[in-house]
């Protein structure tokens, strides 16, 4: 199926775009251990497997290796690694606060894929998704909740009903 993408800021010759809905569940990590954007297996898998499913070689020329900051969070004082270089990210609190200004514009239907795979759906079609900021020591990762607010207390890293929305700068 094709990827709707949602485009949330232009500048540089380049957009910021977010998949429309929640592609599909992963754990952000494997092993409920601490971690950080920069160590987790969920930034690995996105840019090592995923992106090739998702994008042709024609495509990928377009998708922008970008610098990717490990915002500081500000309701926990937990460390969030390094920045890193990505061409597929998950936004952090920070960003999804700027771009998505209220619960109602956050809120995101799971695809049915995602949803036959285990990720979790509100009866009312929405689902919660993940974001990049970790917390409480870097043993849960923050996450968009099914109602649309930013959940600062988090979800285990391995936990499976979060959906995935990647987001990543495309070269215009």
């Amino acid at each position: 199926q094709p990827v709707e993408w949602q485009v949330l800021d232009v500048k540089d010759g380049k957009a910021l775009v977010i998949s429309k809905y929640g592609l599909i569940n992963h754990v952000y990590n494997k092993e409920h251990t601490r971690v950080t954007w920069e160590t987790c297996t969920l930034r690995k898998w996105l840019n090592d497997t995923f992106i090739k499913d998702i994008f042709s070689a024609e495509e990928m020329k377009a998708v922008t290796l970008s610098d990717v900051s490990a915002d500081k969070n500000s309701i926990y004082n937990t460390n969030q690694g390094n920045d890193t270089k990505d061409k597929l990210f998950l936004l952090s609190i920070k960003e999804v606060k700027q771009y998505f200004v209220s619960d109602e514009k956050r809120l995101c239907k799971p695809t049915e894929y995602a949803v036959y795979h285990g990720a979790y759906d509100l009866n009312c079609g929405y689902g919660w998704w993940w974001l990049r900021s970790v917390l409480a020591g870097g043993y849960f990762a923050a996450n968009v909740g099914s109602h649309g607010s930013v959940s600062y207390d988090g979800a285990y890293l391995d936990h499976y009903m979060g959906s995935v929305r990647p987001a990543f700068w495309l070269n215009l």
